[in-house]
């Protein structure tokens, strides 16, 4: 057996091991959550009566939380000996757990992995809803299960709720929408939440009209919702109510269900820099508009939309970095500026039987065309306008 042989050998030995031990290791003794007032977890609690009460919370939710199947799962290190604060002012030991304000809160849970092998396995517990202080709830990449709790909604703080890639299912509560709720003597309440990333997961049905009252809101993460895991993927259209989103700069709603004409109100979101909408079926023209926006990521392929192509979108140079439209059926001509951005993608744009773009010209050009080497694969990788010749280049 050859040295590489032995050496691969060992190592699946090894991960089986490991594997093993953590299919095997025993759950950490539960917290009771009567310890969370005896001042080890939580230091001088009769001063800190919010933060025992937080603590109390963490305690009874840690089990849902890990998840009660699966061998191999994440094992949170919350326990009875272990510090949630201390009058030394040192953080919070307990994982994913930060503290902070005054009085003291918890004010930030975030449980992201990147380890495939060691998840949390649960569901995501309505009683995070009684954790007011909260600003930050990331429960990015695990394989959580089930709802999204309506009391999430009830966190008056949160500017930021991150539970993408999981596999939770059903419809968006619309009480997401009243999240972070600031209290606003002039304006009376406004939303506060900044992010909303729920994408990757099994939701399905409208996106609440709550959604587009978040006004304070920068990113709006609800794509990947169809296939990745198995789920049929949000429906409905955009509604006009869109405009109220001005500080919008990320909207990403691809690999979905989504119908209707783009509305014309998406040019009044003045910041806005990503927007993906590929894989869904809106149909209908591009609104005249886009190229005033500060937009650098553009995807809109593989949708129903028609039209002539919108060469308006050379306004968006030289800042714009990322363009792909294929999948659609436009007509006329592409001008040659858009060629030139940094990743345009035009495969979905050329036809593979004759490499020329469908139904569409190079804008004052009379060759839109270039034979490739013999046994060359159709997959476009380039294309390259020199006076009135487009070259493709295709890879190998």
């Amino acid at each position: 057996m050859s040295r590489w042989l032995v050496f691969l050998a060992v190592a699946i030995v090894a991960l089986a091991a490991q594997q093993t031990a953590l299919a095997q290791a025993p759950p950490l003794t539960p917290v009771d959550p009567a310890a969370c007032d005896d001042g080890t977890i939580v230091a001088d609690p009769t001063n800190n009566t919010e933060l025992v009460a937080d603590c109390e919370v963490l305690a009874g939710l840690k089990d849902t939380i890990e998840g009660t199947h699966g061998n191999v799962r994440r094992r949170l290190n919350w326990s009875a000996t272990t510090s949630l604060w201390s009058d030394d002012g040192t953080s919070s030991q307990w994982e994913g757990v930060t503290v902070g304000g005054s009085p003291r809160r918890v004010t930030a849970l975030i449980l992201p992995t990147n380890d495939r092998r060691t998840l949390l396995k649960g569901g995501v517990p309505a009683a995070l809803g009684s954790l007011t202080g909260l600003v930050t709830l990331n429960l990015h990449w695990n394989q959580l299960r089930g709802p999204i709790p309506s009391e999430l909604g009830d966190l008056p703080n949160l500017e930021t709720l991150i539970l993408s890639h999981n596999g939770l299912s059903g419809q968006i509560p619309p009480e997401i929408g009243t999240a972070g709720t600031v209290q606003d003597p002039v304006n009376g309440n406004i939303p506060g939440l900044h992010i909303l990333d729920l994408a990757g997961n099994n939701l399905s049905g409208a996106i609440p009209s709550e959604i587009w009252k978040l006004t304070e809101l920068r990113e709006l993460s609800l794509y990947g919702n169809k296939n990745i895991n198995g789920g049929t993927g949000l429906t409905g259209t955009i509604p006009a109510e869109i405009k109220n989103l001005t500080k919008l700069q990320k909207l990403s709603l691809h690999l979905n269900e989504l119908s209707g004409d783009i509305p014309s109100e998406i040019t009044q979101l003045s910041e806005l820099k990503t927007l993906a909408l590929y894989g869904n079926g809106f149909t209908g023209t591009l609104p005249p508009g886009l190229g005033s926006l500060p937009l650098t990521d553009v995807d809109l392929r593989d949708n129903l939309l028609t039209g002539s192509f919108p060469s308006e979108l050379e306004k968006l140079l030289p800042g714009l970095r990322r363009l792909n439209l294929g999948g659609n059926a436009w007509t006329g001509c592409v001008p040659p500026l858009l060629l030139d951005v940094e990743t345009t993608d035009l495969r979905f744009m050329v036809d593979p039987a004759n490499f020329e773009f469908y139904g569409l010209t190079i804008c004052g050009s009379s060759t839109n065309t270039n034979t490739p080497p013999p046994d060359t694969p159709p997959g476009l990788d380039s294309a390259v306008v020199d006076g009135d010749t487009l070259t493709l280049t295709y890879d190998k």
